[in-house]
């Protein structure tokens, strides 16, 4: 099973960080949305959420919490192959899909 790995977007696993009510029930949906993550600490979900919002969609921080393969997509690039090119598009993580989504079937 692929694992994805928090360390790359917080140098303390489980870290929580310091954020508002708000952020952390921004935090909590994306942690119901996205189960794979469900062993990471507050502060490396909202990293890695920060992260794909900038280099995807463009913007700071995406409030459309709804899942999107393109999320995890993002973090198995970035695990695998380094830091996603800033300006490719979302259609070149589909490249990576494969790498964890297959393997979560297996299980």
């Amino acid at each position: 099973m692929f694992e994805f790995n928090e360390e790359l977007y917080s140098t303390k696993v489980g870290a929580q960080g310091e954020f508002s009510t708000d952020e952390r029930q921004e935090i909590a949906v994306l942690r119901l949305l996205y189960p794979e993550l469900n062993n990471w600490g507050d502060l490396a979900i909202s990293v890695a959420w920060g992260a794909y919002s900038q280099a995807i969609l463009m913007i700071g921080w995406s409030d459309n919490l709804a899942r999107t393969e393109d999320f995890l997509n993002f973090l198995c690039w970035e695990q695998t192959r380094g830091t996603f090119p800033w300006g490719n598009s979302a259609e070149d993580l589909s490249e990576v899909r494969c790498m964890w989504a297959n393997t979560e079937k297996s299980e």
